[in-house]
């Protein structure tokens, strides 16, 4: 199957509150499809989606403020850092506005991410496998449909 017939479900957390999370899981059961949810905080729905053979977590950080000068304190691999203690089970990440560079890949991979999701570019693996970036994204419960 190639990859044009396939459809990849992602969500940005957002620092969505308990009952946005609740009403917004309820609508992911009730359609029966998989979902990627990229992960923002820390909340009692994390348990839940991890237990959910349907969601896969990924992280979604936000480099703005270190862009704007802002950044009180933090840098790069802080929040990286941060969020992968929240999701040590990552292996994708998409960052607020698509914020990408060599210094985040190289990074990201060094966390164990494989997958940066502003690009929908696999950033580790070694060389060509002859599967579709769509397949080498599956997992037991995240597939290509």
């Amino acid at each position: 199957m190639s990859v044009d017939k396939k459809v990849y479900l992602t969500f940005d957390m957002e620092w969505a509150n308990d009952n946005v999370l609740k009403y917004f899981y309820n609508l992911l059961k009730e359609a029966g499809v998989p979902a990627t949810i990229f992960v923002t905080h820390e909340t009692k729905w994390l348990e839940i989606f991890r237990g959910d053979s349907q969601i896969e977590l990924g992280i979604h950080p936000n480099f703005n403020k270190l862009l704007l000068g802002e950044s009180e304190g933090n840098n790069y691999k802080k929040i990286f850092d941060d969020l992968m203690r929240i999701v040590p089970e990552a292996v994708s990440y998409r960052s607020h506005s698509l914020t990408t560079s060599s210094g985040l890949i190289a990074y990201a991979a060094q966390k164990g991410l494989r997958f940066d999701l502003n690009n929908y570019v696999q950033i580790t693996g070694g060389g060509y496998t002859g599967r579709s970036a769509c397949q080498e994204m599956e997992t037991e419960s995240i597939s290509c449909i």
